[in-house]
């Protein structure tokens, strides 16, 4: 009796839990996904990098507490999920036998009417499979997560591995486009108003190597013979310049020869070939019956590759491409070219007035090219795409606890049947949203110093931005140009942080820590300001699309550029390129875009602009106003520039400061440390991800894919 009480108490605790589980992932409510966007980076390992960016908007119901995010398979790793506020979320592996997902907890409860966006990276192994219909492809199917939702705008791009071009690739429907992004291809597809639970399913397979053809450098090279006979160096003969001329001696009489030896070492065992230039010049008669020969060495003896007679191009320059047989060592190979010169006396001469028979090659010069086949993925599943569990079933093990599992049925059957109901009701609400990639959308908020490295600024011009900043804060005074420009520090700025109301930047900090005693810039310490901008920029850019951001920035020049040029008057004209000065500084054309504002209008400075009296005292022709750099007194009013001055005056500014910032230029560029690159892990390596965008139309060429198929859906609660 006790076992049988026991048994009972159990399985009603079993039932109480049950409903009490079931009853809390009841999720309630009506949301819809503004954006859906995937990337995909296939890797060279077989691997794939998926990044997911969702913007989810909570139209009525209970608070959105987290996300589930569909994951192609089981072997996946969680890299980072960050919101639109720059805050990293919590993200754990939700999976459930065959339904493999992450679960993404948002910072805050996401309440109706509100909307919330954020990035999920992960890391996927073990995705690419042979493609049965084109033998000799691999490749893989896709089908971004879905929800019980609508989704408005899905957006889905797969970045080939290098060296895969367009033309290669097959795909499964026609791609909306194809584009190239930082040396590799992307393929592109979208889709809008996706109905709930509507999944969109697309394939890509390309070949699993490609042909290459490496241009090789010899290792070493030897010159013989009569080199006495030249009027140029051998090694104009190897120096990797076609248009080097192999000139001889013409004044010297007699028969000569020159030999070359090149050895080379080859990169992977393949087709090699071996291609020269040559001008074969016969003057008066044929003296030599081979001038030119190559060979190359097969690891025992000499192979002929090529034999110029005196009928061969005679007085042509010509190319030839010789392909050279296999050889047994594979790893080196020698090439040995002789190249023989003849000059003779023919017949009686007058004085001071000889006639020769020339014979000669000039202009020589070989290539070595090496016909290499090179992987374009190292691993992928030769044996056919898994089924992903699609056909359902349990693993073996379970049969062992069959006998137990028929003793608890009876029992238990009531159970079951209120549990299974409960489990159902909310798993049909918990499979709504899934995650997809791309990013933040654009990144606001940034500086025009920032935006400056966003928009690939030059380091020199980077810094240039910097110091009209501290200018325009009246931080700081140039004292001298030459040979690089001098600084003085202002008593309020001293302390290098600036006023409480107006307080100075990291990197005004950073320059500002770079001024010596003497007033020069530190080349060291202001690289350190252009790595510490470039490191702080690319944080804040993590999960924001690069693409679009820099578009916005690109737009927010326009718009300073329209607020100078539409001014009514000079003098508002100059006050906004006041206040505009350092978005308007971004723009390369920045000089001819001043003289269009200015045209048929002078320039009115304000005694507090330090940015425009720099460049009127150091570099304006004919400097009629002496600035001062403290605080003016109410004085007589500065004098007016003209606008094509004025102009050209910006101009030169700007170059002088960027070719003077230092006394050594090199040193300074030579200290930037590049950014490091990511680090080899199981983690995804691609983080910040640019745009899932359509870009330029181009043509479609698609075939049938036959690979294995990723796919899950997600959820909400």
């Amino acid at each position: 009796m006790v076992k049988v009480h026991s048994l009972f108490a159990t399985f009603l605790t079993l039932f109480i839990l049950v409903s009490y589980v079931g009853a809390a992932v009841v999720w309630s409510g009506v949301y819809h996904l503004d954006n859906e966007w995937v990337k995909i980076w296939i890797n060279q390992n077989g691997t794939i990098d998926l990044f997911y960016n969702i913007t989810l908007t909570l139209d009525s119901g209970d608070n959105i507490n987290y996300i589930t995010v569909g994951q192609p398979k089981a072997d996946f790793t969680i890299g980072e999920t960050i919101d639109q506020y720059g805050n990293n979320l919590s993200a754990t592996d939700a999976s459930q036998g065959s339904d493999y997902k992450v679960k993404v907890t948002l910072q805050s409860p996401l309440q109706a009417g509100q909307t919330i966006w954020f990035t999920l990276t992960t890391k996927v192994a073990h995705m690419l499979y042979n493609d049965t219909q084109n033998p000799g492809n691999v490749g893989m199917q896709f089908i971004p997560t879905w929800y019980n939702a609508n989704i408005q705008d899905l957006r889905v791009s797969i970045v080939l591995p290098p060296n895969v071009t367009a033309d290669m690739v097959r795909t499964s429907i026609n791609w909306t486009n194809t584009f190239p992004e930082d040396g590799q291809h992307v393929v592109y597809w979208e889709k809008h108003e996706l109905s709930p639970n509507e999944q969109f399913q697309v394939g890509i397979s390309f070949p699993k190597e490609h042909e290459e053809d490496l241009t090789l450098t010899p290792d070493a090279y030897t010159c013989t013979g009569d080199l006495d006979k030249l009027a140029t160096p051998c090694q104009n003969a190897v120096d990797g310049d076609w248009n080097t001329k192999l000139a001889w001696n013409n004044s010297l009489i007699g028969d000569s020869s020159l030999i070359i030896a090149e050895n080379y070492s080859l990169q992977l065992p393949a087709n090699v070939s071996w291609k020269f230039k040559a001008h074969h010049y016969v003057s008066g008669g044929s003296l030599l019956p081979t001038p030119m020969k190559a060979e190359c060495w097969n690891g025992s003896s000499w192979i002929d590759l090529y034999e110029m007679d005196d009928q061969d191009h005679v007085n042509e320059e010509f190319n030839e491409t010789i392909n050279i047989p296999k050889i047994s060592v594979s790893d080196k190979i020698t090439i040995r070219v002789t190249i023989r010169y003849s000059s003779h006396v023919a017949g009686a001469i007058p004085p001071n007035d000889p006639e020769q028979m020339l014979h000669y090659v000039e202009f020589f010069e070989g290539e070595l090219t090496e016909h290499v086949i090179r992987a374009n993925v190292q691993n992928y599943d030769d044996t056919g795409p898994p089924d992903n569990g699609s056909s359902g079933g349990f693993p073996s093990s379970l049969f062992l606890f069959i006998p137990y599992v028929i003793g608890f049925l009876f029992v238990g059957a009531f159970i079951v049947i209120v549990g299974v109901g409960i489990y159902a009701a909310s798993k049909k609400q918990y499979m709504l949203p899934q995650i997809s990639m791309e990013t933040l959308g654009i990144k606001h908020g940034l500086t025009a110093v920032e935006a400056s490295y966003l928009l690939d600024l030059k380091p020199t011009k980077i810094v240039t931005e910097i110091l009209y900043s501290l200018l325009k804060k009246r931080a700081v005074w140039v004292e001298a140009t030459k040979p690089s420009i001098r600084l003085k520090i202002m008593p309020e700025f001293q302390n290098r942080t600036g006023p409480t109301e107006d307080p100075l930047r990291h990197y005004e900090i950073d320059f500002l820590n770079a001024i010596k005693e003497d007033g020069r810039l530190n080349e060291e310490k202001l690289a350190g300001t252009i790595m510490s901008l470039r490191d702080n920029v690319e944080e804040k850019m993590r999960g924001y699309c690069r693409r679009d951001t820099i578009d916005y920035y690109n737009n927010i020049v326009t718009k300073a550029w329209r607020q100078v040029e539409q001014a009514g008057t000079p003098e508002l004209a100059s006050n906004a390129y006041d206040e505009q000065l350092l978005w308007l500084l971004l723009d390369p054309n920045v000089q001819v875009r001043t003289q269009t504002a200015f045209h048929d209008r002078a320039f009115e400075p304000n005694p507090l602009w330090l940015w425009y009296w720099y460049g009127y005292t150091h570099y304006y022709p004919h400097p009629t106003y002496q600035p001062s750099t403290q605080v003016p007194t109410p004085s007589a009013k500065p004098p007016t520039i003209p606008g094509a001055d004025f102009a050209n005056n910006v101009a030169t500014s700007l170059e002088s400061t960027a070719n003077n910032i230092v006394v050594n230029i090199e040193k300074f560029a030579n200290s930037i440390i590049p950014a490091p690159p990511s680090k080899a892990s199981n983690e995804p390596t691609h983080h910040n991800a640019t745009c899932v965008c359509a870009c330029h139309a181009c043509a479609c060429a698609c075939a049938c894919v036959s690979c294995a198929c990723a796919c899950a859906g997600g959820g909400v609660g």
